[in-house]
Parts: structure tokens; sequence; C-alpha cells
């Protein structure tokens, strides 16, 4: 970071708050939902406190996954690339 001024750095941070709002949002609704379906799933599987925990850690996992893909996603590839890629993933999600 030799010959950058600090109001440079904030000038080039504030470019990336959208995507860090959204990371946030995405991360949050996660921790909204997470709960609510293993409360629902709990009957249909037993109602063992061993479910509740491998609910919540598929969630972790789920959502460290998407962490991971997003960094490979975004260090690996170049942005057409990785926009191909992307749709791809998520148009094989659709289907």
């Amino acid at each position: 970071m030799r010959g950058t001024t600090l109001p440079s750095l904030v000038r080039g941070g504030a470019r990336f708050a959208p995507f860090t709002a959204a990371t946030a949002l995405v991360a949050g609704l996660l921790f909204l939902i997470e709960p609510m379906s293993a409360k629902a799933l709990l009957p249909w599987l037993g109602g063992s406190p061993a479910v509740w925990t491998v609910s919540l850690v598929f969630f972790q996992a789920a959502l460290l996954a998407g962490y991971l893909y997003a960094h490979l996603l975004t260090r690996r590839f170049s942005l057409r690339r990785a926009a191909v890629i992307h749709g791809a993933v998520t148009a094989s999600a659709c289907c």
C-alpha cells in the first residue's frame, strides 16, 4: 500500500460498500432462516437434540462453502469468466 493516501483508500472502499452490504444481508437472512427450518424439521426427524445440532452444523457449513465459492471465484477467474461460471451454477440449481 505504498504510495496510497488514506482518502484514496476510503474512496476505493466506498466502491465495495454495496457488495459488503449484500453479503451482510444474505448472511443475516441465512441466520434467520436457519432456526426456523430446524424447528420445522425437528418433529419430523425424531425431535432429539442431535437433529437440531446437525441442522445448525449443515447451515453453517453451507454458509462457509458459499464464502469459499465466492472467494475462489473472485480470486481465480476474470470477471467475465466468473460471471459465466456463476451463471452456469445458478442455472443448474434452477433446473
